[in-house]
């Protein structure tokens, strides 16, 4: 999960469009109380961003779009108790940490 809604990252100059001014996902992570373990590559003022791995740990192709949030805590989520995914690491450490994981 990268936010509550498609729109909340797609919302400029209008719904559909691309990352707003201020950084949505910054917001969403402090509402949850996750923003302890925010990514390094996110940041106020920055862009929308997304979590993509080029390889699985067993180095096969991924690529696929990741979470940064899970929907612990919020209302409706009833008993979900994942654990936000820990992306504090810079991006080439994490990297490397995920390869050998």
């Amino acid at each position: 999960m990268n936010l509550d809604s498609c729109g909340g990252c797609h919302s400029h100059p209008a719904m559909g469009g691309s990352s707003p001014p201020v950084n949505p996902q910054m917001a969403f992570a402090r509402l949850l109380k996750q923003d302890a373990k925010v990514a390094s590559f996110l940041s106020d003022k920055g862009p929308v961003r997304e979590v993509r791995f080029v390889r699985n740990p067993d180095g096969s192709p991924d690529g696929g779009v990741h979470g940064l949030f899970t929907i612990t805590g919020m209302a409706g989520a009833g008993t979900c108790n994942l654990s936000q995914p820990d992306r504090r690491l810079p991006v080439r450490q994490f990297a490397e940490q995920r390869r050998h994981a």
